[in-house]
């Protein structure tokens, strides 16, 4: 069991690490009218966006001992597993952007096709993973630890979207990042609907690293015309809502057969004794 290690002290610090760097950012830039592109304006960002990394990691360093601690970083690092998953974090995200620009636009027309684009993927791929992929050390890693035996799967993953989705709006108050353009009730369901194929993914493969991987993947295919629509439509709300159930779905009967697989080995076990 983790000793003293609370999602309250988790979720407390990564969001106090977010505000005081937004609030600092946001003072500099109304205050003293420097630019977004500032060095300190951009520190002050790469630590807002880091805290649920920081937190973490923070907290891992008091509260872990030697073995949880290995534990954690041979999954962070579990990366020698089924190609299938790799196919998953990757293209998961692809068909997932993909379904959705269908279901809201009716076409794929907004999609580069240029080859010598897509030639850059991996190198997108890389900026991603420092650019948002490593929230999921504390998003599916250390918070899906604590929780996972206290709450069902798809519960766990709807909570985890709810504060992922909370923990950016900071970022709707910078017109930098675009997030002002997006609908807070499309974006809130986005998160939630990601969190469910995020969290099946952790779950299945048992590699936090992969997740860092399909996080960075999603950030990554916005540079081809697949990110996240903001319109607002029946369409993008039905795409959303019909994503988030599949997701949910695959936890659901996840659970269904892991309390199946317990079930059997518990009877085995009882009828091998005397």
């Amino acid at each position: 069991m983790i000793r003293k290690f609370t999602v309250k002290k988790f979720l407390g610090l990564t969001f106090l690490i977010m505000g005081l760097a937004n609030g600092l950012s946001l003072y500099l830039l109304r205050v003293t009218a420097i630019p977004f592109s500032h060095g300190t304006i951009q520190v002050l960002q790469i630590i807002g966006g880091g805290s649920p990394t920081i937190a973490a990691f923070v907290l891992m360093g008091i509260h872990y001992d030697p073995g949880m601690k290995r534990d954690f970083y041979r999954r962070l690092f579990l990366l020698r597993v089924s190609p299938g998953w790799w196919l998953y974090a990757i293209l998961g995200p692809l068909a997932i952007l993909g379904t959705l620009q269908l279901m809201v636009y009716g076409d794929l027309e907004r999609v580069s096709l240029a080859y010598r684009d897509w030639l850059r993927f991996p190198l997108w791929l890389l900026i991603s993973i420092f650019a948002g992929g490593l929230e999921e050390i504390g998003w599916r890693g250390v918070m899906l630890d604590h929780l996972r035996d206290r709450l069902p799967l798809p519960a766990l993953a709807v909570i985890t979207g709810v504060v992922w989705a909370l923990w950016h709006y900071p970022l709707f108050l910078f017109e930098a990042y675009g997030f002002s353009s997006f609908n807070l009730l499309p974006y809130l369901l986005s998160t939630i609907m990601f969190s469910g194929f995020l969290t099946y993914l952790v779950v299945r493969s048992g590699s936090i690293g992969l997740a860092v991987v399909m996080h960075a993947a999603i950030n990554a295919f916005s540079n081809y015309g697949l990110g996240f629509p903001k319109i607002e439509s029946s369409g993008i709300y039905g795409g959303l809502i019909i994503l988030g159930l599949v997701g949910l779905g695959l936890l659901h009967q996840e659970e269904k057969n892991s309390r199946t697989d317990k079930k059997n080995k518990n009877s085995k076990q009882n009828h091998g004794s005397i």
